[in-house]
């Protein structure tokens, strides 16, 4: 089956397990609410002074500092364990209808894998990216299977690592018209979301999570999709 036609197959798939989608939606709006009661937070602590200046509060900002930096990893751990969701929600959408449930306990069941193989990914990107940027986008490329082997193959995080990067490399053409798409895909949600995102209030912590959420779901799904297909 040729990559173009995973993702029209994904789309059928999507429109009728729409689930999918909440995991990656919930946690988008959280960090919404979250960041804004931060910033209004921060604000209130800090304070006017005199006509109309603005003094910072040192401790206040440390305060916030701190608190913004524990959120940030709180929700990194939440939107990992919603990616890897969606992923075994992907993958029995493929053969029946996704649950919630079930996605969640099989993700938690393997929360040590997931947590290591996301941490060491991005410890390579993240050197890659250091090299001008492309060697970045190229580990991003090669290691793209990573968290799905974790989940739907219960691998290792070297294992998967380097079990994605075998995948990739011997499956060139489809993976990058998978890669080219999706790309593009997440370029026309990014200014629509970024259009419509400026709403007062519902822009950012409704509309901006939904377009995000949903493309990326539904690009997990057409992932998981290509992964069955080159594996066959």
């Amino acid at each position: 089956m040729e990559v173009t036609e995973l993702y029209s197959e994904g789309l059928e798939i999507f429109k009728k397990n729409p689930i999918i989608t909440a995991p990656l939606i919930a946690v988008e709006i959280l960090m919404g609410v979250v960041a804004l009661t931060l910033m209004d937070s921060m604000v209130a602590s800090t304070g006017l002074m005199g006509m109309g200046g603005f003094e910072p509060n040192l401790a206040a900002f440390e305060a916030f500092m701190g608190a913004a930096f524990l959120f940030g990893i709180i929700f990194w751990v939440l939107k990992l364990i919603a990616y890897a969701m969606t992923y075994v929600m992907a993958d029995d959408a493929t053969s029946g209808r996704a649950d919630l449930t079930s996605g969640l306990q099989k993700t938690l069941g393997n929360i040590a894998n997931l947590l290591i193989t996301s941490i060491l990914l991005g410890i390579l990107v993240f050197i890659g990216m250091m090299f001008l940027v492309l060697p970045g986008l190229i580990a991003a490329y090669f290691l793209m299977f990573s968290i799905v082997l974790v989940m739907l193959e219960n691998k290792g995080p070297v294992e998967a690592l380097q079990g994605s990067f075998e995948l990739v490399k011997a499956n060139l053409k489809d993976t990058l018209v998978f890669a080219v798409v999706a790309i593009v895909i997440l370029i026309i949600a990014g200014i629509i979301s970024g259009i419509l995102g400026v709403i007062p209030v519902i822009g950012l912590l409704i509309i901006a999570p939904l377009i995000s959420g949903a493309t990326m779901a539904y690009l997990n799904l057409v992932l998981v999709l290509l992964y069955r297909e080159i594996t066959k």
